[in-house]
């Protein structure tokens, strides 16, 4: 008996742990670059709050969490395309989180 509560007991902190850490890296958005011909950063985040305005979201471990596709889809209606190299990006801490 007391080897298999011990066995519970592992699996639990195995458990745990996993998912510690699978929460922390949920909490770590990246920032995206965008481009756009012509924009500039004072456009890029009107629409970009336009778009956050008009996307669905939850509310997950005390964090907005926004619909991927639905952002990315109003984005690109605007005319913003992600790129690695882009001139548009979100100041640091004004990251979102997304998910489908």
């Amino acid at each position: 008996m007391g080897g298999q509560m011990a066995k519970n007991a592992l699996v639990l902190c195995t458990v745990m742990l996993l998912s510690s850490c699978a929460a922390q890296q949920a909490q770590q958005p990246q920032i995206v670059r965008w481009s756009k011909p012509g924009a500039d950063q004072t456009e890029f985040m009107r629409d970009r709050y336009a778009c956050l305005q008009d996307t669905p979201h939850r509310l997950a471990a005390g964090t907005l969490v926004f619909n991927e596709g639905v952002f990315m889809g109003c984005m690109g209606a605007r005319g913003y395309q992600t790129s690695a190299d882009g001139s548009l990006a979100v100041p640091r801490g004004s990251e979102i989180y997304l998910a489908n």
